[in-house]
């Protein structure tokens, strides 16, 4: 994984070879399963995370190797401090730019999967059943019971949650 959602991005890679995938996370899968899910992936040659490391924004999806990449990475500090520097009047352009292709290329598409997601899982039934022990005044899943010993165990209930 590279980077997760909401979480600061310090370089901008230039990858040369590889696949990458982009992802949203999926606040609905089971406990243990996968927290993501991928909503485009990339192969080949590619410029990524350009518009966060320029227009200083903490990533907005997942980003993660889906195979080996060979990539070259410019730092953030690099970038402000030598490019921007040196090369002040290309600025305002370069950020523009960054943010458009990453709107268009980016965002707008994993926003769309991420909606769709959301109205398919809005759509399943969510009519369920679930075993719910109290254990020491907390809920737990009830997933094991030989690992609650003594006279702690208080009450096994089951309860069934529907859509309303």
């Amino acid at each position: 994984m590279l980077y997760e959602e909401d979480q600061e991005v310090p370089e901008m890679y230039f990858i040369t070879k590889g696949i990458l995938g982009f992802a949203v996370n999926s606040f609905f899968q089971k406990m243990g399963g996968l927290f993501y899910k991928i909503g485009r992936k990339q192969e080949g040659k590619q410029l990524i995370c350009d518009h966060y490391v320029v227009n200083k924004k903490k990533s907005k999806f997942i980003y993660m190797a889906l195979e080996d990449v060979e990539a070259l990475a410019i730092t953030r500090k690099y970038m402000e401090n030598v490019i921007f520097t040196k090369y002040s009047e290309y600025e305002g352009e370069i950020k523009s730019q960054s943010y458009a292709y990453y709107k268009q290329v980016i965002e707008k598409p994993l926003e769309d999967f991420r909606q769709k997601k959301i109205e398919e899982m809005k759509s399943k039934k969510s009519d369920r059943v679930f075993n719910v022990e109290i254990y020491n005044q907390e809920v737990i899943p009830n997933i094991d019971k030989s690992m609650y010993h003594g006279s702690n165990k208080h009450l096994v209930k089951s309860i069934k949650l529907q859509k309303e």
